[in-house]
């Protein structure tokens, strides 16, 4: 779902009693533009967030936090 939108440094998926969610990390391959993993996951973002998954769910996708701004 994620790697139409660039290529995948890590991908990481877990669950709680909240529910599910995952960290997707973009980065350059050829390891040169810093700007690659940022514009990448803002594309992301841009089209997956809210999309329909099934059963009324629908897609949350947001940059994640860091542990201070929770």
């Amino acid at each position: 779902m994620f790697a139409p939108f660039g290529h995948i440094k890590s991908l990481v998926l877990q669950s709680n009693n909240i529910g599910q969610f995952g960290f997707v990390c973009y980065d350059d391959p050829e390891g040169v533009n810093k700007e690659y993993g940022p514009e990448k996951a803002s594309n992301a973002i841009n089209e997956l967030n809210g999309r329909e998954m099934g059963n009324g769910v629908k897609l949350v996708v947001k940059h994640a936090l860091k542990k201070a701004e929770r």
